[in-house]
């Protein structure tokens, strides 16, 4: 048998969505001002499927072809692969 008096008085609480939808969902707070959420099923580009276009002059990957630029290596942004303007030596190879 479970014990008495030592579960929490659950509470309904009033959560609003960022496009203005209202859900009431069981919580053991009890607050009277409804929860404004900044992220939801509604906004959240995981639940919505949208995607994030980043910028190519900036983030990871222009950094990484700036470097690659500077060794000598020509990158192309019209391809996915990179054309190389010189001939990369493995170690140990004679020229």
């Amino acid at each position: 048998m479970p014990k008495k008096g030592i579960h929490p008085v659950v509470h309904s609480v009033t959560y609003v969505l960022r496009n203005g939808a209202s859900v009431e969902l069981p919580s053991i707070l009890q607050r009277v001002v409804p929860y404004m959420l900044q992220t939801d099923p509604t906004s959240n580009p995981l639940w919505t499927g949208e995607k994030k276009t980043l910028s190519a002059a900036t983030g990871q990957s222009a950094k990484m072809m700036r470097r690659y630029e500077k060794m000598g290596f020509k990158f192309n942004p019209d391809q996915d692969e990179p054309a190389v303007q010189k001939p990369i030596q493995q170690p140990g190879q004679q020229k």
